[in-house]
């Protein structure tokens, strides 16, 4: 069976969210964050453990040089040998967006099974791939449960 799993919420522990809107940061606060990020990236917890021998690691993490060095490596470190690839998000960040992107990446690997946190991620993916096994899965939970909307 070919699984993918979304990274933050799932795999990784989610970063605090900002305290201000991207939109109103200014420059000095818009590279404290992306600087707050990377760290957060490199060093956030593991959190589920999949089953699965290998799966796709797809995230709405920003598809930037750094971005993606520090998620591959991170990943390296907590699942050896289990990340078949990673993909992360190209144009910005919108519930829209990543459901498209998700959706094209699980539509391009013919991934049969997808676990995330984001009941709204969900439900988009659900309406355009009716036959796509998804797990709902988030932090103090046990195991994952079957998303049926």
């Amino acid at each position: 069976m070919i699984v993918s799993y979304d990274i933050d919420g799932v795999l990784a522990e989610q970063p605090p969210p900002n305290e201000i809107k991207w939109g109103r940061m200014n420059g000095q606060q818009r590279k404290d964050r992306k600087q707050f990020l990377n760290y957060w990236y490199q060093n956030a917890n593991k959190l589920l453990q999949p089953k699965e021998n290998k799966f796709y690691a797809i995230s709405a993490r920003k598809n930037e040089e750094v971005i993606y060095s520090i998620t591959k490596q991170w990943l390296n470190k907590n699942y050896p040998n289990q990340v078949i690839d990673l993909y992360l998000l190209l144009k910005s960040r919108s519930v829209e967006n990543v459901i498209e992107f998700k959706g094209a990446v699980i539509k391009h690997f013919k991934i049969e099974r997808h676990y995330e946190d984001n009941k709204k991620i969900l439900k988009g993916l659900r309406k355009n791939f009716p036959n796509l096994e998804l797990y709902f899965w988030k932090k103090g939970m046990g195991e994952p449960i079957i998303y049926e909307n």
